[in-house]
């Protein structure tokens, strides 16, 4: 009721795209916007959610929304979506965008991302919580199975999110006289690590991971 016309363009959702099982994410998008645009008096409101831009934005939230696994995942679509709405016409074309990039990017790479956080560095507990995917995984001469396909899977991971523009790999300078090292199956210079970009940084402060030290 706080956000004018999502009911029934809620209804048309559910009708139209969502399975009748994932109604409860809708409602918790619903809800959790709400709580974001809170401070927007109604008037106000109600004249930006007549602007097709918004109503855009808000679709597309909701879309997201119903494949959306987590709790966590619906709070930063709601985020972004409420970025977008009480925000001017840039702030709304930067939430379209990152919107975008995290309908790319699974849970696990959002913990991925978080992990290159500041204030996480130095979080013992969010570490140990999330160590089957931050700790690396090595592969050497007789490894098993299990453990190849567990770094092919955490290459793959990064390797999209430098392709979305939200890490960069870090290139060590070769010693004098040596060569540098190339990746065996790319054959592109080998990185030693990666980083956030600036791009990474701003998804996460926009839905509100990164801590001050990260602004």
């Amino acid at each position: 009721g706080a956000i004018p016309f999502v009911g029934s363009f809620e209804a048309e959702v559910v009708g139209q795209i969502i399975p009748e099982q994932r109604t409860e994410r809708l409602e918790s998008y619903v809800r959790l916007l709400g709580e974001r645009l809170s401070t927007i008096e109604q008037d106000d409101l109600a004249t930006r959610f007549r602007e097709p831009e918004n109503v855009d934005l808000f679709e597309e939230g909701a879309i997201q929304t119903a494949r959306a696994l987590s709790e966590e995942r619906r709070i930063y679509i709601a985020a972004l979506v409420g970025r977008g709405i009480s925000g001017e016409e840039k702030a709304r074309a930067e939430a379209k965008r990152l919107l975008s990039l995290l309908r790319e990017i699974d849970d696990t790479q959002m913990i991925i991302l978080a992990s290159h956080l500041s204030k996480n560095w130095r979080d013992s507990e969010f570490m140990e919580r999330n160590k089957a995917v931050t700790d690396p995984v090595f592969v050497m001469m007789g490894s098993d199975q299990e453990t190849m396909n567990a770094a092919a899977l955490r290459d793959a991971a990064d390797a999209q999110l430098v392709r979305l523009g939200l890490l960069r790999g870090r290139y060590a300078v070769p010693k004098k006289d040596k060569a540098p090292k190339f990746d065996q199956e790319t054959g592109l210079l080998k990185a030693s690590g990666v980083s956030l970009t600036s791009l990474g940084r701003m998804l996460l402060r926009a839905i509100d991971l990164a801590g001050p030290e990260d602004y």
